[in-house]
């Protein structure tokens, strides 16, 4: 039986602070077959749970695809892990947590596409993962495709760029909060630049660097989407319900990476662009309001 008692490790979803650990069991069900129980967090400054959407799904995603990797295949600690791939539908909200407790889950994790090195060691997978309520039903299915190298290797792929830490000033003028549906001036992810919409992320926001990356992390690439969608929508409510990413190339810190979202009613197509370099693609369906789910 699986037990919400406490989060797993938090090195093993690659956070710092415990707090934001949302796994706290993992059982291996069969050949590269899981299931794990998680808890979303009755508030939360950043993931709004209350009216849980694609920001609380992705790091979801995320963590889970880390856990798997780690406690599945034993990858060790210290190797990286890039992103290649993510997307996710949303099929309904789940139902309100008992008062004063966190909204509980189930979560089965399966492995696909799986490639090892030469030597047998895990090289990457796409984990296809199903979201549910523990009271039944499946609340978002969705998928996180990872890449996995080595310490040695990591730092030939970064070249200069291994370890180096963004700037603590914003880059520019910063769209409106309530614009893109955030409370906070920290939670936008969005500037007006000279060229159109660029991405912007606080060295100092407590989510997307609750540890350093020399890079710009996935999943802020994705609430940028939505808050692209948000801005070119003039609704702040916006939602992404299904959402299917293609990362092609790690965003860097030092120059500047332009957004588009083309939106047609209830359809979105995003570009993320570095200089002349396609970093990200990604197509999303779109629902308005918090109540929305996919079609």
């Amino acid at each position: 039986m699986l037990s919400f008692d406490q989060a797993v490790p938090r090195r093993l979803v690659h956070r710092k602070s415990t707090s934001e650990v949302l796994p706290t069991d993992f059982v291996r069900w069969g050949e590269h077959e899981y299931v794990a129980a998680l808890q979303w967090p009755r508030r939360h400054g950043y993931f709004e749970p209350e009216l849980p959407g694609s920001a609380l799904v992705t790091e979801t995603i995320r963590q889970l695809t880390i856990l798997a990797c780690h406690e599945g295949f034993g990858v060790p600690l210290d190797h990286r892990f890039l992103m290649t791939g993510l997307g996710f539908a949303l099929l309904r909200r789940p139902l309100p947590a008992a008062a004063g407790s966190a909204t509980e889950l189930h979560a089965t994790v399966r492995a696909t596409r799986l490639v090892r090195t030469p030597a047998g060691a895990f090289r990457s997978a796409r984990f296809e993962i199903s979201l549910g309520a523990s009271t039944g039903g499946t609340l978002a299915t969705g998928h996180g495709d990872a890449l996995v190298v080595g310490p040695a290797a990591y730092a030939r792929l970064r070249g200069e760029r291994a370890g180096s830490t963004p700037p603590l000033g914003r880059r520019g003028p910063l769209v409106p909060a309530a614009a893109v549906g955030r409370r906070d001036d920290e939670d936008v992810l969005l500037v007006d630049g000279d060229g159109g919409l660029e991405l912007d992320v606080d060295r100092r926001h407590p989510v997307f660097y609750d540890h350093l990356l020399d890079h710009v992390p996935g999943a802020a690439l994705i609430e940028a989407c939505r808050q692209a969608a948000r801005l070119e929508a003039a609704d702040p409510r916006l939602e992404l319900t299904r959402f299917e990413a293609d990362f092609r190339r790690i965003v860097e810190f030092d120059a500047p990476a332009g957004i588009s979202a083309v939106v047609r009613g209830e359809r979105a197509d995003f570009e993320i662009r570095q200089g002349r370099r396609v970093a990200m693609r990604a197509e999303a369906t779109l629902a308005s309001g918090a109540d929305g789910a996919s079609r």
